[in-house]
């Protein structure tokens, strides 16, 4: 059995929308940074969508000046 990849389940968050499609494209052998991959893809734009509304409404709540 192969050790895991762990650098490519690494890459699979830090590049957040890319890194996880490349693993799934080509690297779809290694389990291990397959399931980081579709749990990258899974996790981080629910995220996204909270922080990018939550600093939304923080500038509305400041008021225009």
């Amino acid at each position: 059995m192969e050790k895991p990849n762990r650098f490519m389940a690494f890459l699979a968050y830090l590049l957040l929308l890319i890194g996880p499609l490349i693993i799934i494209l080509f690297r779809r052998k290694d389990h291990f940074s397959l399931c980081h991959a579709c749990q990258s893809l899974a996790i981080v734009p629910p995220h996204w969508s909270c922080l990018s509304s939550g600093s939304h409404w923080a500038g509305l709540s400041r008021g225009s000046r």
